[in-house]
């Protein structure tokens, strides 16, 4: 690898380099100012290196290697990556960048990348879920050091920027996500869709009031089911909608719920003794 060309590359991605070559690992959030010209000096072996593990190379070689597309059920582009075993120089940095990530036993890299929380990993969620959809099982189910609020978010994305084709062609991944979500009571948080936080996390393109059309037509396609449902945080539209769709385990809290907020019926404390134990919820979630 070279690294040193007096007028061509800027002092602050010299430095990268030189952290390279020396074996000596910056902060990953080390800014690049020109990472096309980085990449131009890296080899294919620099990318087993941990050195080589920085948030802006990452995210530049993720929209090199994608094409933004727009579906008949999705009215904003999303990031597609449709040549993922292509032999050009970025694709192959990249596969082997993210296997690098992905080895990691606790995601540590990973879960730092997933906390700055903007727009930028639309493209590394939807290149997951093309190229490693086991890594989505993987947190769901077994990396504990995995912060929930990542995790959550990776979720939520993978509903609203994944297109359809990545989302439901494996049935143990739409399984993962459709169980995952049908457990979580605050799904349907109504602060999810502030509109100046979704626009920082997924840019001035997607539109809330979009995004919701098409969380309800995914939680449709995955069949998913709430086992219970936070009304009181619950963004109300949505909650309209997962009662009119039946959305909902047929349990008594939903049902209870739902004869309160639709009826305004409200549960006797005689009714509360006497009732039958609830029948078991149509599907059950065990995480661990």
């Amino acid at each position: 690898m070279t690294y040193f060309y007096e007028h061509s590359l800027n002092r602050i991605d010299k430095i990268f380099l030189r952290s390279i070559a020396d074996q000596i690992a910056k902060d990953p959030e080390h800014g690049l100012v020109e990472p096309h010209k980085v990449v131009a000096r890296l080899s294919i072996a620099n990318f087993d290196q941990p050195e080589v593990l920085n948030y802006d190379l990452l995210f530049y070689l993720l929209k090199e290697c994608a094409v933004n597309t727009t579906s008949v059920s999705q009215d904003y582009e999303v990031p597609t990556f449709i040549a993922i075993n292509s032999p050009k120089q970025n694709q192959r940095f990249l596969n082997a960048m993210i296997n690098q990530i992905l080895e990691q036993s606790n995601y540590d890299f990973l879960n730092k990348v997933f906390a700055l929380n903007d727009q930028r990993l639309n493209y590394l969620v939807n290149f997951l879920n093309k190229s490693h959809r086991d890594c989505l099982g993987r947190i769901l189910h077994k990396k504990a050091e995995f912060s929930e609020l990542c995790r959550d978010d990776f979720v939520f994305r993978t509903l609203i920027v994944t297109p359809i084709c990545d989302l439901v062609e494996n049935e143990e991944f739409r399984e993962n996500i459709s169980l995952f979500v049908s457990s979580q009571e605050s799904f349907l948080d109504a602060k999810r869709f502030n509109n100046e936080l979704f626009k920082f996390m997924y840019g001035e393109d997607i539109q809330s009031e979009s995004a919701k059309a098409i969380l309800l037509m995914r939680l449709g396609e995955l069949d998913v089911r709430f086992l219970k449902i936070n009304h009181e945080s619950a963004d109300s539209e949505l909650f309209e909608k997962v009662y009119a769709d039946s959305r909902y385990a047929i349990n008594y809290e939903n049902i209870a719920l739902m004869l309160k907020t639709q009826y305004g019926l409200t549960e006797s404390d005689d009714f509360k003794h006497k009732r039958q134990p609830p029948q078991t919820p149509i599907r059950t979630v065990n995480f661990v």
